[in-house]
C-alpha cells in the first residue's frame, strides 16, 4: 500500500511576518474609519501611506520588485492626498489602487 502524501503548504517565519503585517496595517486603518468624522473623513492619507509601508515591506519579503514600485506610489498618493481637495483625494486613491495593488498583483499571478 501505498502513503498518500497530503500536500501541505510549508508556512515559513516570512509567511508570517507577513500575514502579521497586514493584521498591523488593518488594526492601524480601524480607528481612521471609525473617528473619521473628527477630521471630516479626510483619511485617505492616513489610510494609504501604511498601506504603501505594507505593500513595500511585503515586495522585500517575496523579493518581487512590482510590490515594491507599487508601496513608492502608495507613499506618493498619501502625500498628494495632503495637498489635493478632498474630492481629488478618491481620484488619487483609486489610482494608488489599480498601479499600486491590481498592476503588480495580475503581473505576480501571471508569472507563477
Amino acid at each position: 500500500a501505498k502513503r498518500q502524501q497530503k500536500s501541505r503548504r510549508v508556512v515559513t517565519h516570512l509567511d508570517k511576518i507577513s500575514l502579521w503585517l497586514w493584521y498591523a496595517l488593518g488594526i492601524t486603518i480601524v480607528p481612521s474609519w471609525i473617528f473619521g468624522s473628527a477630521i471630516d473623513w479626510r483619511v485617505n492619507a492616513f489610510i494609504l501611506m501604511p498601506v504603501g509601508m505594507a505593500t513595500f515591506v511585503s515586495g522585500i519579503i517575496i523579493r518581487y520588485k512590482p510590490l515594491l514600485v507599487g508601496g513608492v506610489i502608495f507613499w506618493v498618493a498619501g502625500t498628494l492626498c495632503f495637498i489635493v481637495s478632498p474630492l481629488d483625494q478618491y481620484l488619487v486613491g483609486g489610482t494608488a489602487m489599480i498601479f499600486g495593488y491590481l498592476i503588480p498583483g495580475y503581473m505576480l499571478s501571471r508569472a507563477k
